[in-house]
């Protein structure tokens, strides 16, 4: 009987490393290290590949504690009968891997023809197995990886289409309006108490840009995000516009409307401006003759240039007086020029007032250039304290209060006068007094006004 082929393998290779199936993985992937080692260091690339004929592998341990185990391959040992806890272990007797039994040699070999492990193909497709299972291991954290990164990518890839839908939807958010109108900003109205805002309430706009061709500017009920545009446009009229802004007017048939679309920067719209369809009493003058359906002319009064004039010869003090008559809860305002250089008391005056002179709330002048806010009632008067020193033309506005009469200067409240207040229904007077005296009015208009009024505030710009 030939002498086997000895491989001797280090032992460290314990049985208890063998007690669950990750301990079993760790002592075969060792095995398997330890065990192409020795078959490099035989000359043999695998177990068959060895020049005899490899039938078994049977693992023995030598008679030194300590020393190295060994694995037999005996080529006319064809036994294959592995104990029942070699077959628990996958064929392989980790016991004898054990190197602690103090065998001698005689009783090494009857262990080594007793324990047969397997047979070299059994080996070597234990070993096969064990490799094809690192490569599915290696492929499955390579598959994994992959998985993992193609996720990633598509993740990206979807964060990225779905910001650039969203870029997209807000550079190509439809309007709700023409687009030849380029901007709107919506305007809200603050209500500064608890009523409501009534039907037809004139409602101011002012901006602190200059919008060009504001005789095109467009307001709807509603949002610049959602605007109510299927009755046309609202009424309006620009009060001013220049460098440093607009004032514009407009107002709802519907009460309570608190949300506004105005649409603005179009240079070719038609101008729609029209104060005569804002408020209940407005002129501007236009053409050469008064409009009789809203004053009364005593004296002379000459319309032309879109402007009304009138001055005071000795014998006539014309004065320019309103059919309809005003109570409390108005606002009366005015573009006027004062000119001439008498010094007489009342040399002209505008605002609310009878004739003669029995009750007045209204803006005097006193030449040369002087104006005062004053109220008169029954004999009793009540003087403000702002004076103008200068004929240019200015905006002269008069609040009718409950309690008060708030008199303004270019947009700047002068006075607030309380004493003597008549609260009766009185007509817009515009007169001359005295010689010398000239009056210019560009427009006038009355509207209601509610106590607190309301505060109209504009958005920001949408296009």
């Amino acid at each position: 009987m030939p002498e086997p082929k000895r491989i001797a393998i280090p032992q460290d290779t314990p049985e208890q490393d063998c007690q669950d199936k990750g301990k079993k993985q760790k002592a075969l992937d060792k095995f398997k290290d330890r065990l192409g080692l020795a078959l490099a260091a035989a000359g043999c690339a695998t177990l068959v590949a060895c020049s005899f004929d490899v039938s078994a592998m049977r693992a023995s341990p030598t008679t030194d504690a300590g020393a190295e185990a060994q694995v037999i391959i005996d080529a006319n040992d064809s036994e294959d009968t592995a104990p029942a806890d070699d077959a628990r272990d996958g064929g392989l007797d980790f016991d004898a891997l054990d190197g602690d039994s103090g065998m001698d040699a005689n009783a090494e070999d009857a262990m080594a023809d007793s324990q047969p492990l397997q047979d070299a193909e059994q080996m070597d497709s234990l070993v096969a197995d064990a490799q094809a299972e690192d490569s599915q291991q290696a492929d499955a954290v390579q598959y994994d990886s992959q998985q993992t990164d193609a996720q990633q990518q598509s993740d990206s890839q979807q964060s990225d289409s779905q910001q650039s839908d969203s870029q997209q939807q807000a550079d190509t958010k439809p309007h709700t309006w023409d687009p030849a109108w380029r901007a709107c900003r919506t305007i809200t109205s603050n209500k500064q108490g608890p009523d409501p805002i009534p039907s037809n309430y004139p409602k101011s706009v002012a901006t602190d840009f200059q919008i060009s061709n504001p005789g095109g500017i467009r307001f709807y009920k509603g949002t610049c995000d959602a605007m109510d545009n299927t009755s046309g446009p609202l009424d309006m009229w620009v009060e001013s516009s220049d460098a440093s802004g607009v004032k514009v007017w407009t107002h709802t048939v519907d009460p309570d409307v608190l949300q506004l679309a105005m649409l603005y920067d179009n240079p070719t719209a038609p101008d729609i401006s029209d104060g005569r369809t804002v408020f209940p009493l407005f002129d501007t003058f236009s053409g050469t003759t008064l409009d009789a359906s809203k004053w009364t002319c005593h004296g002379a009064c000459a319309v032309a240039g879109d402007m009304l004039t009138m001055s005071g010869p000795p014998a006539t003090y014309p004065y320019l007086e309103s059919v309809q008559s005003f109570g409390t809860g108005v606002s009366f305002n005015a573009r006027i020029a004062f000119e001439g250089t008498a010094s007489h008391n009342f040399d002209a005056y505008a605002g609310f007032s009878t004739v003669p002179n029995a009750r007045s709330i209204v803006w005097v002048y006193e030449g040369p250039s002087t104006k005062y806010a004053y109220e008169y009632n029954a004999f009793a008067d009540d003087w403000g304290a702002k004076t103008v020193t200068d004929n240019s033309p200015h905006t002269w506005r008069i609040d009718r209060n409950s309690a008060s009469a708030a008199f303004y200067y270019d947009g700047a409240l002068a006075d607030t006068l309380t004493n003597h207040y008549p609260t009766g229904g009185y007509p817009v007077i515009m007169n001359i007094t005295q010689t010398g005296i000239s009056m210019q009015v560009d427009w006038v208009y009355v509207r209601p006004k509610m106590e607190p009024d309301i505060i109209n505030v504009v958005g920001p710009e949408q296009t």
